[in-house]
Formats: C-alpha cells, structure tokens, sequence
C-alpha cells in the first residue's frame, strides 16, 4: 500500500489537473430501486427530513478514502458529483458498539 506524502512545490505547479480516485462501491438508499452501474452497490444511506442523510460503512483497510457524494435532479438525465469528503484511516481498528 502507498502512503501518502505531501508534493513537491515543482510537481504541484507542473499539474493541470487533480482526479478523484476511480470509484469501488456506491452507496445508495436502503430499500431504493436505485442501482449504480458497475459497481458494487452498498444499501446503507438512510434518508431524513430537509434533505439530510445519514450512513454506516466499515472502512475495513487502512488508508486515504474519498467519499463522493452524487446528486440527481428530477428530469436530469445523470447525477452530478456535489460534494466530497476525505478521511484518513492509520491502522485497522475492532469496532466497538457500547
């Protein structure tokens, strides 16, 4: 596994363009019809009022994860990504529920 490490001043200036990582998994709404093409499909968002949204996933390696997070307008013909977030994982950890 690499680790990441911080870039040189000369090779973030030579970049154009950063990428997101090609994606693993897509996690849609429990109990959706919804699929994700191509991927493996995890059904563990649950949905809230307001648009709010909540979701369990074991991150079960260490490592860098990037979760983005896709929308879809009513008549849009795809989702679009809107968000993103990054968490950093050290080692692999027994979860503990209380």
């Amino acid at each position: 596994m690499t680790i990441p490490s911080a870039l040189s001043p000369e090779v973030v200036k030579s970049r154009r363009s950063y990428s997101y990582p090609s994606p693993r998994y897509a996690l849609v709404p429990a109990g959706s019809e919804l699929r994700a093409g191509g991927l493996l499909n995890l059904r563990c968002i649950t949905p809230s009022v307001r648009g709010r949204f909540s979701f369990d996933y074991l991150i079960d390696q260490p490592g860098l994860w990037t979760f983005v997070i896709y929308f879809e307008r009513k008549g849009e013909p795809r989702a679009l990504p809107g968000a993103s977030f990054t968490v950093w994982v050290d080692e692999e950890k027994e979860s503990v529920r209380s």
